[in-house]
């Protein structure tokens, strides 16, 4: 047979026939057409059918350089499932091998030699936008003929010659305007302590920083320069000093010092020298950036509303106005970043809820728009050299990560670290396109604090359920029993449970790069009601406390996700529905049907309770009765909407004050007196929520460890 050497010939996987060249498989239900990259994927995972394909292998082999995330991956692997009637639990095609990639465990059968198929005509390359994927090696079958490996070395050449000239058309000036696949980081700085911020200049060559010295004692902003590994110390002083900006012709470095109550930004030159000081602002400034047209962007805090806003500040006149991006009320705005044009400008918008939104608007913050909305968290931007890509570090499922983000939305998010890295604050070189990002290095676990005894309290604090990955939010269960929360052990962020003291763990959900949140124990305790969120939406499902199939409570295709716990009657869940101005409050209801409408709540509302008790974006715990608010805690801050819950007739809740964490009791005496008391202090907490058991006698939170970081640099392999 003389079958074009550009298809994989065709084979049978069970009861299915798989035709490459016509991108095309045949079996009990008739034939079903692929898309070309699920062909090329399936054709890639049968010529090593057996063995383990990795994810980032079958993303370099059937995507190549095109800029596209992990999730596109996931979703081919999803269709080829639902095509062939597979289960990710129980695979009979396709098994998903966690942290590493996927394997083809049906048989690969040949197909005898037929009659050649006419050639398919020409097709556009995929939805991507991106070149044909090159040849793919047909699956190890046997037959007679020609053996299928004596193609490799062919193969081989012309995917390096593919791979060469697409390498070639990413780069601007003399690196990659995006690191594609396979990148790797290499180390830049490997000081004691925490290196900070990056900032390179336009050559890439050097690389600002803010860091407290080798001994710890020198706060400041430090500058490395390649091949050098002595760093230099070219400003700093009494306070904190951060966010290091190069100046557009490489000869000055502006950065914040903050002493606590108000900032500076000052200006000095890049090898060091006196300092001039070019502006002072009420309180800390979150985000430098130098512009292109000798203007310094930054956000401050505003003092009549206590929240962020974009400023710019010319360094001649010294003169500081705002910009005007349009922030809805109760939002703050940091971090900006112009693109190397000057023509665009991105920030990241804060919420009340804590969630965080990346936005793109004009040089002077106009016309904004949302290009990734409902975040976690969102830690520093960069544009790529070519103004094409915006770099952001993501926390997304449960770890910070680099990302590759279209501003104009026409492609889907892309990895750029590994998962396993813990990767924030981007700086591209404008010149050069080089990359270097900050790796922090912090553990956050579970602790358990069991309240042995009152007046005098008596307490008692140890891990719980401790790994060498992230734990956070914890529920106890209605009974006290059980304990479910959120944790990484597995690779990915999954929802776990297990006793109350932190034993018997068993994980109930597989959700790969999805982001699990929010898990709320049944009034009965027979299963959760939690937040999956991936790149597309998000939505509400349901799962058994004992372990089983996921369900989706939220219909395909609508956004939603959980704000308070159940109703009074334990069969609807708050939610938030829709998003932006289409967004509010209802009941979904566990076993099915439709939407029902939300009790009257108040405005801005980020956590309820049945009881009565809820937290609005105004900061407080307050009692909502008849459609009219009751002051119960002020003191509560509405970052800190989740870390509070009810315990018996009191209120166990978490107080800042003086960069420290307290747990505080609410509670009131038979006079209406209400009596707050602290009970111990929280060594380490990392926000988020408070599980209190329903006794009262156990509280747990999550806990940071010591961090340390360095600089990474992000290079094409």
């Amino acid at each position: 047979m003389n079958r074009s050497s550009r298809f994989a010939a065709p084979f049978r996987l069970g009861p299915w026939t798989v035709r490459p060249d016509l991108n095309r498989v045949s079996g009990p239900d008739g034939d079903v057409r692929l898309e070309p990259r699920v062909m090329a994927v399936l054709v890639r995972l049968a010529a090593d059918h057996g063995q383990v394909v990795g994810r980032l292998d079958l993303l370099d082999a059937v995507w190549g350089d095109a800029v596209v995330g992990e999730e596109i991956l996931t979703r081919a692997i999803s269709e080829l499932r639902r095509i062939f009637g597979d289960s990710a639990r129980e695979p009979r095609y396709i098994e998903t091998i966690i942290n590493n990639g996927y394997r083809l465990v049906a048989a690969v059968e040949p197909v005898e030699d037929e009659e050649p198929s006419p050639a398919p005509p020409a097709v556009a390359p995929p939805g991507d936008g991106s070149a044909p994927s090159p040849p793919l090696p047909s699956p190890p079958v046997r037959r007679a003929g020609p053996r299928w490996w004596a193609a490799l070395p062919v193969l081989a050449a012309a995917a390096l010659v593919i791979a060469f000239i697409a390498g070639r058309g990413a780069r601007t000036g003399d690196g990659p305007a995006v690191p594609g696949p396979g990148a790797r980081s290499v180390p830049v700085t490997a000081f004691p302590g925490h290196e900070r911020q990056p900032a390179l200049a336009a050559d890439g060559r050097r690389v600002a920083f803010a860091w407290a010295g080798p001994d710890g004692s020198a706060e400041g902003i430090w500058i490395k320069q390649d091949n050098a590994e002595e760093p230099l110390r070219i400003g700093g002083g009494p306070g904190l000093a951060s966010w290091p900006a190069w100046s557009p012709d490489g000869q000055s470095v502006a950065w914040v010092q903050w002493d606590g109550g108000q900032a500076e930004i000052r200006v000095t030159s890049s090898i060091g020298g006196a300092a001039r000081t070019l502006a002072t602002v009420p309180g800390a400034v979150v985000g430098l950036d130098w512009r292109p047209d000798g203007r310094l962007a930054f956000a401050a805090r505003d003092t009549a509303s206590g929240l962020h806003r974009l400023r710019v500040l010319d360094p001649a006149t010294r003169a500081v106005r705002e910009l005007d991006s349009d922030a809805p009320a109760g939002a703050g705005e940091v971090q900006p970043r112009l693109a190397p044009d000057g023509r665009r400008l991105a920030w990241i918008r804060l919420y009340a809820d804590g969630t965080s939104s990346l936005c793109v608007g004009d040089a002077d913050g106009a016309h904004a728009r949302t290009v990734l909305d409902g975040r976690s968290g969102l830690a520093g931007l960069a544009w790529s050299s070519d103004g094409q890509r915006i770099i952001a570090g993501v926390d997304h499922a449960g770890g910070y990560g680099l990302w590759a983000i279209d501003p104009d939305g026409s492609a889907p998010p892309r990895r750029l670290t590994e998962r396993s890295e813990f990767a924030w604050n981007p700086t591209v070189a404008t010149a050069t396109g080089a990359l270097v990002y900050e790796e922090v290095r912090v553990d956050q676990d579970l602790w358990r604090v069991r309240i042995l005894g009152r007046d005098p309290w008596q307490v008692e604090t140890g891990r719980l359920a401790a790994s060498s990955r992230w734990e956070y939010e914890a529920e106890f269960s209605p009974d006290g029993r059980r304990l479910a929360f959120v944790s990484a052990r597995s690779g990915s962020p999954e929802l776990w449970v297990g006793d109350a003291d932190g034993g018997a763990l068993q994980r109930l959900t597989d959700t790969g790069d999805a982001a699990v949140s929010r898990p709320r124990w049944a009034p009965d305790g027979s299963g959760l009601a939690f937040t999956i969120q991936d790149w597309e939406r998000a939505r509400v499902a349901w799962v058994p406390a004992s372990g089983g199939p996921i369900r989706d409570l939220t219909p395909p295709g609508e956004w939603e996700r959980l704000v308070g716990w159940w109703d009074a009657d334990g069969g609807r869940l708050l939610v938030e529905h829709g998003r932006g101005s289409d967004a509010h409050l209802a009941l979904r209801p566990v076993t099915g049907g439709d939407l029902a409408a939300a009790p009257a709540l108040p405005a801005g509302l980020l956590a309820w309770d049945p009881s009565g008790l809820c937290v609005a974006d105004g900061g407080g715990i307050i009692r909502w009765r008849s459609g009219a608010a009751e002051p119960v805690v002020p003191g509560l801050r509405a970052v800190d909407h989740d870390a509070w819950r009810p315990a018996g007739p009191d209120i166990l809740w978490v107080m800042r004050a003086g960069g420290h964490a307290f747990l505080m009791l609410h509670a009131e005496g038979r006079d209406a007196t209400a009596t707050d008391a602290i009970v111990t202090d929280l060594p380490g907490f990392a926000g988020g929520n408070l599980a209190v058991a329903p006794d009262g006698s156990a509280v747990v939170y999550p806990r940071l460890g010591a961090a340390e970081g360095d600089l990474m640099r992000l290079v094409n392999p």
